[in-house]
């Protein structure tokens, strides 16, 4: 019997906003990577505007040690509720997270982890949207959230990285 060697991950912490900018609360997971990228970060950890398209970040992905992502989420809760879920936690064959964005996120991670055994944990953390019809921006409630999520995914970088409080440093002259 032969063994695969797993090769090591590029990345330590992959965190990939997915949304699309053009249908109102769907484009939350970008409008929240938009404003993580000017964060100074360790290296190992990379931050990524996803798009609608997980399929092209699959190879991205499968070097990844853990998965982060950010995207509206529905859950029957009011609008702007954020959500944090452990996507080893939902059973299988659910199709929760068949969204616009063309195929599930548990089969685009059961093909990486086909490949490299990576990710090894994947978070999904979002919000609630209100409206997702052809629209530009956040609506109030979600727009209202998008701070507070932004800063849940600035706890989790921190937990990842031992709780180190400085893990994240803002620019100098952004708010």
């Amino acid at each position: 019997m032969s063994r695969r060697c797993q090769p090591a991950p590029e990345s330590e912490l992959l965190i990939l906003g997915l949304g699309n900018l053009l249908m109102g609360d769907d484009g939350l997971g970008v409008y929240a990577a938009e404003k993580l990228l000017p964060f100074r970060h360790p290296p190992k950890i990379d931050i990524v505007d996803g798009g609608t398209s997980l399929l092209f970040y699959l190879e991205q992905i499968s070097r990844s040690r853990r998965l982060l992502v950010i995207d509206a989420l529905l859950g029957n809760e009011p609008p702007g509720s954020l959500y944090r879920i452990d996507l080893d936690d939902i059973s299988e064959g659910t199709d929760s997270f068949r969204t616009a964005h063309g195929i599930a996120l548990s089969d685009v991670i059961a093909l990486a982890r086909s490949h490299t055994g990576f990710p090894s944990q994947v978070t999904i953390i979002g919000a609630e949207p209100l409206d997702c019809h052809p629209s530009i921006g956040l609506s109030p409630p979600v727009a209202a959230a998008l701070p507070l999520l932004v800063e849940q995914v600035v706890h989790e970088i921190r937990i990842h990285c031992n709780q180190k409080e400085n893990v994240l440093v803002r620019p100098v002259g952004t708010s």
